[in-house]
Protein backbone atom coordinates (compact mmCIF):
# COMPACT_ATOMS: atom_id res chain seq x y z
CA UNK A 1 0.00 0.00 0.00
CA UNK A 2 1.65 2.84 -1.46
CA UNK A 3 1.65 6.46 0.44
CA UNK A 4 2.56 8.27 2.94
CA UNK A 5 1.71 7.02 6.78
CA UNK A 6 1.54 8.45 9.55
CA UNK A 7 2.24 6.97 13.01
CA UNK A 8 2.47 8.24 16.60
CA UNK A 9 3.62 5.96 19.80
CA UNK A 10 1.48 5.82 23.12
CA UNK A 11 3.61 5.64 26.28
CA UNK A 12 2.74 4.78 29.70
CA UNK A 13 4.75 5.09 32.77
CA UNK A 14 5.12 2.44 34.99
CA UNK A 15 3.42 5.21 37.48
CA UNK A 16 0.71 5.31 34.88
CA UNK A 17 1.60 8.62 33.22
CA UNK A 18 0.45 8.23 29.62
CA UNK A 19 2.19 10.68 26.77
CA UNK A 20 2.45 10.90 22.98
CA UNK A 21 5.34 11.00 20.91
CA UNK A 22 5.70 12.87 17.75
CA UNK A 23 3.80 12.08 14.57
CA UNK A 24 6.37 10.49 12.45
CA UNK A 25 5.45 10.61 8.68
CA UNK A 26 6.74 7.68 6.52
CA UNK A 27 6.51 7.06 2.86
CA UNK A 28 6.18 3.61 1.73
CA UNK A 29 6.96 2.81 -1.89
CA UNK A 30 6.23 -0.94 -2.52
CA UNK A 31 8.58 -2.48 -5.23
CA UNK A 32 6.80 -5.37 -6.27
CA UNK A 33 3.34 -7.27 -5.89
CA UNK A 34 3.64 -10.51 -4.68
CA UNK A 35 1.43 -12.77 -3.87
CA UNK A 36 0.83 -14.53 -0.49
CA UNK A 37 -1.68 -17.39 0.47
CA UNK A 38 -2.33 -18.66 4.07
CA UNK A 39 -4.55 -21.52 4.41
CA UNK A 40 -6.81 -22.84 6.18
CA UNK A 41 -7.40 -19.68 8.21
CA UNK A 42 -8.75 -20.51 11.08
CA UNK A 43 -6.53 -23.60 11.32
CA UNK A 44 -6.53 -26.39 13.41
CA UNK A 45 -3.47 -28.34 13.00
CA UNK A 46 -1.13 -27.78 9.31
CA UNK A 47 -1.14 -24.54 8.10
CA UNK A 48 -0.12 -24.06 4.22
CA UNK A 49 1.30 -21.55 3.31
CA UNK A 50 2.25 -20.33 -0.75
CA UNK A 51 3.98 -17.33 -1.77
CA UNK A 52 5.04 -16.33 -5.35
CA UNK A 53 8.65 -15.77 -3.41
CA UNK A 54 10.82 -18.33 -2.34
CA UNK A 55 10.27 -18.29 1.19
CA UNK A 56 13.46 -18.27 3.69
CA UNK A 57 11.60 -18.21 7.21
CA UNK A 58 7.95 -18.09 9.17
CA UNK A 59 7.53 -16.03 12.03
CA UNK A 60 4.53 -16.62 14.01
CA UNK A 61 3.58 -14.08 16.61
CA UNK A 62 1.44 -13.39 19.69
CA UNK A 63 -1.04 -10.27 20.04
CA UNK A 64 1.47 -8.75 22.02
CA UNK A 65 4.68 -9.28 19.76
CA UNK A 66 5.64 -11.91 21.81
CA UNK A 67 7.75 -14.69 18.92
CA UNK A 68 5.96 -18.12 19.57
CA UNK A 69 7.22 -19.93 16.60
CA UNK A 70 10.10 -19.70 13.96
CA UNK A 71 10.76 -21.61 11.54
CA UNK A 72 13.24 -21.83 8.61
CA UNK A 73 12.81 -23.06 5.14
CA UNK A 74 15.38 -22.07 2.76
CA UNK A 75 12.90 -22.60 -0.51
CA UNK A 76 15.10 -23.11 -3.51
CA UNK A 77 11.45 -22.67 -5.76
CA UNK A 78 8.44 -20.74 -4.75
CA UNK A 79 5.21 -23.19 -3.67
CA UNK A 80 3.25 -24.07 -0.86
CA UNK A 81 4.94 -25.27 2.21
CA UNK A 82 3.67 -26.79 5.23
CA UNK A 83 3.67 -25.52 8.93
CA UNK A 84 2.33 -27.41 12.09
CA UNK A 85 0.58 -25.33 14.63
CA UNK A 86 -1.52 -27.74 16.46
CA UNK A 87 0.48 -27.11 19.53
CA UNK A 88 -0.26 -23.29 19.30
CA UNK A 89 -3.26 -22.73 21.96
CA UNK A 90 -6.11 -21.27 20.68
CA UNK A 91 -6.22 -17.37 19.60
CA UNK A 92 -5.15 -14.60 16.95
CA UNK A 93 -1.80 -14.61 15.30
CA UNK A 94 0.10 -12.83 13.12
CA UNK A 95 2.76 -14.52 10.84
CA UNK A 96 5.35 -12.73 9.06
CA UNK A 97 6.86 -14.80 6.13
CA UNK A 98 10.68 -13.63 5.16
CA UNK A 99 11.56 -14.00 1.62
CA UNK A 100 15.04 -14.94 0.46
CA UNK A 101 15.03 -11.43 -0.94
CA UNK A 102 14.56 -10.28 2.36
CA UNK A 103 11.33 -8.84 2.08
CA UNK A 104 8.37 -9.74 4.53
CA UNK A 105 4.61 -10.50 3.67
CA UNK A 106 2.31 -10.62 6.91
CA UNK A 107 -0.91 -12.63 7.39
CA UNK A 108 -3.40 -12.60 10.44
CA UNK A 109 -3.82 -16.50 11.27
CA UNK A 110 -6.75 -17.65 13.73
CA UNK A 111 -6.03 -21.29 15.40
CA UNK A 112 -8.59 -22.56 16.84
Amino acid sequence: MNGTWSYRLKLVDLDGVTRYSQIVLADVKCKSKSSLKVYPNPVQSMLYINSSKTVKSVAVYSLTGKLVMRKEFRQSVPGAIQLPVNHLIKGIYLVQVIAEDGTAQPAKLIKE
